[in-house]
């Protein structure tokens, strides 16, 4: 499904990762209009590799209510990880 299908949708939907923030945000903030995502990123870094820094996981949501958004420090990948609490 892309992310486009999800604009006839009206169910709580949430959509994290890597969205390459800063070279799409245009692109992103226009799609995310269109299909009524709400964007959300957690504050500081959450990509960390040699002297490239950034915040590009975010979180998009529909109809849920986000009560706390961080990440989470791992040795798994050069992302942090997000996470969230949400309501419906």
């Amino acid at each position: 499904m892309a992310i486009k299908d999800l604009a006839s949708e009206s169910e709580p939907c949430v959509l994290i990762g890597d969205f390459n923030y800063p070279v799409f945000k245009k692109s992103l903030g226009r799609l995310t209009e269109e299909i009524g995502f709400e964007v959300s990123r957690p504050k500081g870094c959450t990509y960390k590799r040699g002297v490239v820094r950034g915040n590009f996981d975010l979180m998009l949501t529909r109809n849920l209510e986000i009560k706390t958004i961080t990440t989470i420090k791992t040795q798994h990948s050069d992302h942090d990880l997000v996470y969230a609490e949400i309501e419906y």
